[in-house]
């Protein structure tokens, strides 16, 4: 795919190691939240997706969608030609929701912590994708997303008001049924 997160390509990957086993079942759940509780399934894992066998930033992403698919979920209305445009339904921050998928396109923030101490955060040069895990949260700024880039599945904040640079979109995924 190109993009700056981990790659493995030279590894030899078995069906065993492309994921860690999830039963998950679509049942009345929305496609967002299918796709957030995959990718927290996979916490501390590195998840690879079927289509590329690698386990980039964009694979977890891919692999959530794949087992939705998996799951009865049809109609999924996602870009695989374009591995960094997933849909055409784009929602604002304040809107972001569980399973929303961000795209991050160079960015960085600079986040002040009580003490006075600062941390900068970089996310995709040039590109880093991620599954949004909670609602983001406009009271701390908050937008928390699940990520691998290159250390396994982790749970990670961002704060976008605090953005030095770059951008970023969140796709909303939907499915036949309107989930």
């Amino acid at each position: 795919m190109g993009n700056a997160c981990a790659h493995h390509d030279e590894e030899e990957v078995s069906d065993e190691e492309t994921h860690r086993d999830v039963v998950l079942d679509g049942g009345d759940k929305h496609l967002g939240a299918f796709l957030a509780e995959f990718a927290a399934s996979q916490e501390g894992q590195h998840c690879y997706s079927e289509l590329q066998k690698t386990c980039e930033c964009w694979d977890l992403a891919m692999a959530a969608v794949e087992h939705a698919e998996a799951a009865g979920f049809e109609g999924i209305d996602y870009e695989p030609e374009n591995p960094y445009q997933w849909g055409e339904h784009t929602v604002e921050l304040e809107d972001a929701m569980p399973g929303d998928i961000v795209q991050w396109t160079s960015y960085t923030e600079n986040v002040t912590h009580d003490d006075g101490s600062y941390e900068t955060k970089m996310a995709g040069f040039p590109n880093h994708t991620s599954v949004v895990a909670e609602a983001y949260d406009a009271e701390t700024g908050v937008l928390a997303c699940w990520g691998q880039n290159p250390d396994p599945v982790e749970h990670n904040e961002y704060h976008p008001a605090s953005s030095t640079g770059g951008s970023y979109i969140i796709y909303r995924l939907a499915c036949d049924d309107g989930n």
